[in-house]
């Protein structure tokens, strides 16, 4: 990355960086020395706000807390700094307290986006795979889980009306919200013919 990020620069490219990991860190130098030249977006991924839970789904991954930590260190410079609260699990990471405790943070932490969706399976590999988790772990609401995916890629009206009841009212309380603006494409001249 730190090479990758050394071309960037040379050539003002810009940059939205997503991530799952506290190792952004090491690249802060760049990063920043970056942001002198070009528009830096940065964004942290998180399913699961509980420690325990986030070992599940997203083995290997730092800790929540941690994710939400490291990229506050760029607030200072970057153009957004966002939390992408996705996928949230039904039942599993959608309580309003689950939720809460990652706004708080995020508030705390001078975060200036967060986005809130909830989990979606396209693809019937990764359907099972959830499902697998799912009922090794959390068993007592497999059932109900299962149920809103066996025939869907997204949760039904009614769960995704309930879950955004939730994430409205914790935006409101905390004034964090989905408000970022792609970059505009800026006409850079003519590319020059390939062969």
């Amino acid at each position: 990355m730190p090479d990758i990020l050394k071309v960037f620069h040379r050539y003002k490219v810009p940059v939205f960086l997503s991530t799952k990991s506290d190792l952004i860190l090491r690249d802060f130098e760049l990063i920043k020395k970056l942001s002198q030249v070009t528009t830096i977006d940065i964004a942290v991924s998180i399913s699961c706000f509980d420690d325990k839970n986030a070992r599940i789904f997203e083995p290997g991954a730092s800790a929540p807390s941690k994710r939400i930590e490291a990229i506050s260190k760029f607030t200072p410079f970057c153009r957004s700094v966002s939390v992408l609260n996705m996928s949230v699990m039904p039942y599993i990471s959608d309580s309003y307290e689950e939720l809460e405790e990652m706004f708080a943070l995020s508030k705390k932490m001078k975060i200036n986006n967060l986005v809130s969706y909830p989990l979606h399976l396209r693809s019937a590999k990764v359907k099972n795979l959830i499902f697998e988790l799912v009922w090794k772990h959390f068993p007592d609401i497999a059932t109900k889980f299962v149920s809103l995916y066996k025939n869907f890629s997204s949760p039904n009206k009614e769960y995704g009306a309930s879950l955004y009841e939730k994430i409205f009212a914790l935006r409101k309380k905390y004034e964090l919200y989905d408000y970022f603006v792609p970059l505009k494409d800026e006409k850079i001249g003519e590319q020059l013919n390939l062969f």
